[in-house]
């Protein structure tokens, strides 16, 4: 998923809806009573939201690795150099497993 909204086209895709649900909302905000900062909220939860949500993938694809390893280096010995460095791949892509233009900070 994260190296698909994160080829050129798609990112700009991504920050396109992200950016019209944001007009959408400055809308809200100019006519409606009571809808002041709704724009600035819709900031503060995306990025929050984004980010959360990449930690988690990251967490969790990391978490899997190690059961795998911990299973098939043990189950299966004879093949644990080549399981073990499909893992490590698998492993070093971890840090880019962010969405265009929300870093983890």
């Amino acid at each position: 998923m994260f190296t698909y909204l994160n080829r050129p086209e798609m990112a700009v895709n991504f920050h396109t809806v992200i950016a019209n649900i944001r007009a959408q909302l400055v809308l809200f905000e100019a006519n409606t009573v009571g809808g002041a900062g709704l724009a600035d909220k819709w900031d503060e939860f995306i990025r929050a939201y984004l980010q959360e949500v990449a930690r988690y993938s990251q967490t969790y694809v990391s978490d899997r690795i190690s059961q795998a390893t911990f299973y098939y280096v043990r189950t299966f010995p004879a093949n644990a150099q080549q399981v073990y460095l499909a893992l490590a791949d698998i492993a070093a892509d971890i840090p880019t497993m962010q969405f265009p233009g929300y870093p983890l900070t």
